[in-house]
């Protein structure tokens, strides 16, 4: 009688122990698996830009974030850092389509740390005349900055295809080298020589481009930056 108490003891115990051990493997298990939540616009302005946000687990340890995008009339797809804002949350904000444009393929890449990836299913969106999209201050200043990467070498001296140029500041070539936009920089001189026109400056790097005055002449004739 007195040892049957005593012997269950050790065995409760070991089960205790064991429960606990399948937790905590449990747990480890779902922290340490990466997912990916992407949400992409209902759809795009005409001549308007669009968001994109996505949402990673862990929220740390990520060592690149990129929304790749193509309009789909058009081969080749380019790509957007993606700006970090916070506990595993990252936005973009795509340039804007040109006219004849009638969808836009998308989706989000992450890599971490030891360069794997994970990946959102692609997903198309429509553009549309009637679709209204209000952007915050900080993706409106994404917007006026933004720097567009190539993946093909048919990209390289040409405008993102598909796609103006109001806002694009600089591109990524193959390399991973960062230049100003020339070809865009053409297109706003050549849209700004009916007068004075105040265009961004295509500056390298997405932060801060400031705005120069070109008049009919294409001359610069006022750069805060200098």
């Amino acid at each position: 009688m007195k040892g049957g108490p005593m012997n269950s003891r050790p065995g409760r115990a070991c089960a205790v122990l064991w429960v606990v051990a399948v937790l905590l493997v449990s747990a480890l298990a779902a922290y340490a698996e990466p997912s990916i939540d992407a949400t992409f616009p209902s759809c795009i302005p005409s001549k308007g830009n669009s968001v994109v946000k996505v949402s990673l687990k862990p929220e740390t340890g990520w060592a690149m974030v990129r929304v790749y995008f193509r309009a789909t009339n058009e081969q080749g797809e380019y790509y957007m850092e993606m700006r970090a804002v916070g506990d595993g949350s990252y936005f973009a904000v795509l340039p804007k389509p040109l006219s004849g444009v009638s969808t836009v393929e998308m989706y989000v890449l992450a890599r971490d740390a030891e360069g794997t990836p994970i990946k959102s299913e692609p997903t198309l969106v429509n553009v549309s005349g009637s679709c209204k999209v209000t952007l915050t201050p900080q993706e409106q200043t994404y917007a006026q900055n933004l720097v567009v990467g190539n993946t093909l070498a048919d990209q390289e001296g040409k405008t993102v295809l598909g796609f103006l140029c109001d806002g694009v500041v600089s591109r990524i070539d193959l390399r991973g080298a960062l230049r100003p936009d020339e070809e865009c920089r053409k297109v706003l001189i050549a849209a700004a020589a009916g007068g004075n026109i105040l265009i961004p400056a295509l500056a390298v790097g997405a932060a801060g481009a400031a705005a120069v005055v070109i008049d009919k002449d294409d001359k610069v004739i006022n750069s805060p930056s200098r």
